[in-house]
């Protein structure tokens, strides 16, 4: 037997890993990652040339990033196509994740490159596999077979298509980390120094920082505030503050300081992102104002401070260069005409008299006096402002006005120094959108907009804190879309995307007005988060809400479709202390929910108790497949006028390497909710057909029934799939019946019908099982190409004393027979049951008074003995 590694699609698998676990790709640059992307990729699916385009940003240009040839010759960045050339190609780039054009010049989607590049590179086929982000096309990797044509497998375009999704998480990094760089440069090219602090130390700071303070990173990183401002460890609920602080270097040295302290969040956490103007020059100017009372002395030559000096009442009588170039006005235009009044609006003096009138304690007005109370008490003030230009715009400043004395030490008018603080408030401004942008994109879904995991789990923590310290009770609750994948498989990722986006939208908008949150988890599973309830009841309602707004048809590229889902509700304090806790209950409820085909459950203990064993089976199902841990029993079907033995259904078993035989009731159900149903029935359809094949070949002529799961009538590809065993096999059509349940028709009745047809045209018999379990309807069951109903186990096991059973299963064969339907009793227990059932005209019969399910050498040493004894009685 071949070791599933040495396959091709172990090979592309093992390819795959190793690629994704390769390091070089998220520590090198994007143009060295394509470049090693392409090189393995090509190497493993053994293409003749693999490249890798990705749109430009207004997506009218798709461009080559990389090009590798069978030689190992690289090119790069000489190929570019315009969209608008190729219309065909690149709508199957939005719609479609592969384009698998096994004869690229007759494909649709492909044809169009044919006399510009197909022919001209001797290329026959293509494998495309598109990369995606936020739900779009920005690029594909290309596969081109030269020479001679080649038909993609299955394993090989699952491989592209993975590659694809690799690139796409690629592009994201690396689309980050250069956000993260371009934060990193404008924190760093500021001229004032950055300061972050967290938690009471230095958690980040720019290179300005260093150079003021003399130190190296190693130094200054991690020091307490107090260290730097000693008042600051006193708690404070202002948002900004600004003050003066002589502030001593890692060499001793001191140097006076403008300090600008912005508390804000970050990430959750509280930070102090502080801005420091090293302000000795303007210290000792503005000294030198006040303690020498001249003006004179205090106008610098080269100074870039707007000086505005005036008398006792605001005229202006000094105003320099600085001052010009800054608000516009020309010096002649305001001395000995205006007051400092002109460069402030009136919105600001109001608010600076109301803040004096409640520090000094007496009433001020919106004038001049607000811009010099404190100077005229001899005080110096310093304060940011907002500086009106001629032309009205506004200057952000940082103001400081001292009192200009005469010699005998009277003030005789007050001087105005303003320095510009555009940049920095810019800088600082910058500084906290990037962060809060990152940290936006860390907690949120790109595609909806709403929370992610991450946020939820952030948000839950508080809630159960506050449920915790008020004795209530919270709510958790997860939504799984029903059969979403096959929307995605169908209509293309495009229209599942923006189907998603409108239940994101409709589900918050009613969410919001019950006082709940929503949150996308990934692909099609939401959470919902109820801070407080008070009953279990009220939740419920919320939950049939969801659920009622959940079924309204949504329309989607002139579609309309019908959404469910399966919502599992977990309570606090019931059943967990965290938000994990509630979240794996909330997953084991919406489980339940799904397996039992409701809208919705609450979590129940008795659900759980093997719940670690079900994840376990889940995840070693596969595995059990490709070891051949699974065997087939096959239980007889014998006609009741006869005694023959005439045909057999094949029932699945696990024989575990631990855990021994493990019942089909623990993990059919789950195989039916995941990917892994096909490849499961698959096997039971190749080991059925070849155990029976060998039958015909002993001269045993029987025929053998399956099970099909609901997930194998929506597959469009099953009828593919059986038509090709069939004939690889060499196993006669009508020899196969495959049985099927009236609930696996409930999801999508006409696309079930449309499947079951094409599979019964290729000679397939069809059986419908537990016959008077489900819910469907007399007109569709007779559009069903049927030849045989089974009637449920539940109805004949005790016919004989329950009268009403009696007539069910009176009428259901007189039912069957005027549809001319052969019928086959299951459950027969008993000799009595199976008289009963003959004298009814019920035509076959199954069960354990017959013989139990057995495996392939039992059943066939049965038959033996049963045809044996058959004949001796007629």
């Amino acid at each position: 037997m071949t070791h599933p590694q040495n396959t091709e699609a172990g090979l592309l698998t093992k390819s795959y890993i190793e690629l994704a676990k390769e390091e070089t790709l998220w520590q090198t640059n994007l143009s060295e990652a394509l470049n090693l992307i392409a090189q393995r990729s090509q190497a493993a699916i053994k293409a003749s040339r693999c490249s890798i385009w990705l749109f430009n940003n207004n997506k009218k240009e798709l461009r080559c990033q990389v090009m590798r040839d069978d030689t190992g010759y690289v090119h790069t960045h000489d190929k570019a196509i315009r969209s608008s050339d190729y219309p065909a190609y690149i709508n199957a780039l939005e719609s479609d994740q592969t384009i698998s054009a096994s004869m690229a010049l007759n494909d649709p989607r492909t044809q169009c490159f044919a006399d510009n590049y197909l022919i001209p590179n001797n290329i026959h086929a293509l494998l495309d596999a598109t990369l995606r982000q936020e739900g779009a096309a920005c690029g594909v990797i290309c596969f081109e077979q030269t020479n001679t044509p080649r038909t993609w497998s299955h394993q090989e375009i699952s491989f592209a298509a993975s590659v694809a999704d690799l690139l796409s998480q690629l592009l994201m990094f690396y689309s980050l980390r250069n956000s993260e760089l371009r934060y990193r440069t404008v924190f760093d090219s500021t001229g004032d120094a950055l300061i972050i602090l967290r938690s009471g130390k230095v958690s980040d700071c720019n290179a300005a920082a260093l150079k003021l303070f003399r130190c190296n990173r190693q130094q200054f990183i991690g020091q307490p505030t107090h260290k730097l401002w000693a008042f600051t460890s006193r708690k404070t609920h202002h948002t900004y503050e600004r003050f003066e602080w002589l502030q001593t270097r890692w060499d001793n040295t001191q140097f006076y300081a403008d300090v600008t302290l912005t508390h804000t969040k970050l990430e959750q956490q509280e930070h102090l992102i502080a801005s420091v103007r090293d302000i000795s020059d303007k210290k000792q100017a503005s000294d030198q104002l006040t303690s020498l009372n001249s003006l004179h002395q205090a106008i610098f030559n080269g100074t870039n401070y707007c000086i505005i000096a005036t008398d006792l009442n605001g005229i202006i009588h000094t105003f320099n260069r600085a001052a010009e170039e800054h608000l516009s006005y020309k010096a002649e235009e305001v001395i000995g005409l205006h007051t400092p009044l002109i460069f402030h609006s009136n919105k600001e003096l109001n608010w600076r008299a109301e803040a004096l009138t409640r520090e000094l304690g007496y009433e001020l007005q919106p004038n001049f006096e607000a811009l010099v109370a404190k100077a005229r008490l001899g005080q110096v003030e310093e304060y940011e402002w907002q500086y009106q230009r001629k032309d009205e715009t506004q200057l952000p400043i940082s103001l400081a006005v001292a009192p200009l004395r005469d010699q005998q030490e009277v003030i005789c008018g007050f001087l105005f120094m303003a320095a510009d603080i555009t940049e920095r408030k810019r800088a600082s401004e910058q500084l906290i959108d990037s962060k809060r942008e990152m940290e936006r994109r860390a907690n949120h879904d790109s595609l909806t907009g709403l929370p992610n995991r991450a946020r939820l789990h952030d948000v839950a923590a508080i809630a159960i804190h506050n449920a915790s310290k008020n004795n209530n009770k919270a709510a958790l609750m997860l939504l799984d879309l029903n059969r979403f994948k096959d929307i995605n498989d169908t209509l293309g990722h495009a229209i599942g995307d923006q189907i998603l986006k409108e239940i994101a939208k409709r589900l918050q908008a009613m969410l919001i007005r019950h006082g709940a949150y929503l949150y996308r988890l990934g692909g099609d599973e939401f959470a919902v988060l109820i801070a407080k309830i008070n009953e279990g009841d009220e939740t419920l309602s919320l939950a049939s809400f969801i659920d009622a707004s959940l079924r309204i048809p949504i329309e989607a590229d002139g579609i309309t479709l019908e959404i469910d889902g399966s919502i599992g509700i977990a309570l606090y304090p019931d059943h967990g202390q965290s938000s994990h806790a509630l979240l794996r209950c909330a997953d084991v409820a919406m489980y339940t929910a799904k397996t039992n085909a409701q809208p919705l459950a609450f979590y129940d203990a008795a659900q759980d108790a093997h719940s670690p064993r079900r994840l376990m089976l889940m995840a070693e199902l596969g595995n059990a497949i490709r070891q051949n841990e699974l065997i087939l029993h096959y239980q007889p079907k014998v006609d009741l006028k006869t005694g023959e033995c005439i045909g057999c259904e094949a029932l699945i078993r696990w024989q575990h390497p631990k855990l021994g035989q493990v019942p089909p009731f623990e993990f059919i159900p789950m195989a039916e909710m995941s990917d892994i149903i096909k490849p499961l029935s698959e096997w039971v359809l190749v080991h059925a057909l070849e155990q029976t094949k060998a039958w015909h070949q002993k001269g045993i002529p029987m025929k053998v029934s399956i099970n099909l799961s609901a997930r194998n009538l929506i597959d469009y590809d099953f009828p593919i799939l059986v038509e090709r065993h069939l004939k690889e096999k060499d196993f006669p059509a009508e020899s196969l019946e495959i049985e099927i349940t009236e609930s696996a028709l409930i999801s999508d009745p006409e696309r079930s019908l449309h499947i079951i047809n094409r599979m019964h045209d290729l000679g397939v018999r069809f059986a419908i099982d537990d016959f008077g379990t489900g819910y469907s309807s007399m007109s569709y069951l007779k559009r069903l190409p049927l030849s045989t109903l089974k009637i449920d186990r539940t109805f004949v096991h005790d016919m004989l004393n329950d009268t009403q059973d009696a007539a069910i299963i009176r009428s259901t064969i007189s039912l069957a027979h005027s549809f001319d339907l052969t019928v086959v009793a299951e459950g027969v227990e008993d000799a009595a049951t199976m008289i009963k059932l003959a004298e009814l005209d019920c035509e076959m019969a199954q069960g354990y008074h017959i013989a139990k399910p057995l495996p392939p050498a039992q059943f066939e040493a049965w038959f033996l003995k049963h045809q044996q004894k058959t004949l001796n009685t007629q």
